[in-house]
């Protein structure tokens, strides 16, 4: 089974192209979304395919340099031909976030790993895209500095010393 999951993500480019954007932080329990989500965000996923797919919630493992920084979950992803454009939210580690931004990623662009982590409809693993996605990584550049900037962080200050 996993062999034609990964032939049916193939096809839709191995996701090569998705896009974290209008990033913004969430602070204070005012804030907070009721799940402990601290960013939301929108998210492209182009489609070059034809296919159109239902993956139901997905979640996604995030990480910075191979350190783990949170979660994020795409409610309801109804994936079809072309450009797609879905709401996102996350729960990050604020603190590990700056920490990386006030030590080595200082232009506030930091290198974004995403993993897979489950695809489900209702109650239902839908483990064939599961499957799928948990086998490949996504790399991407967020900038983190505009969503600092939002909750009153200048990152431009941490590059002086």
């Amino acid at each position: 089974m996993l062999d034609h999951s990964l032939n049916m993500f193939t096809g839709l480019n191995k996701l090569s192209g998705l896009n974290i954007i209008d990033v913004r932080l969430l602070s204070g329990k005012d804030e907070i979304l009721s799940d402990g989500s601290n960013l939301i965000a929108n998210v492209t996923i182009p489609n070059p395919s034809v296919m159109t797919l239902d993956l139901g919630n997905v979640t996604m493992n995030l990480a910075v340099d191979g350190t783990p920084i949170g979660y994020a979950l795409i409610p309801n992803v109804f994936l079809t031909p072309g450009e797609n454009k879905f709401p996102l939210q996350s729960h990050v580690e604020q603190l590990t976030l700056l920490g990386l931004i006030q030590g080595k990623y200082k232009n506030g662009i930091l290198p974004l790993q995403i993993v897979g982590n489950s695809s489900v409809k209702g109650d239902q693993h839908l483990t064939y895209y599961e499957d799928a996605i948990k086998s490949n990584t996504i790399n991407l550049d967020l900038d983190a500095g505009p969503a600092l900037a939002g909750i009153g962080i200048n990152i431009t200050s941490f590059g002086s010393s």
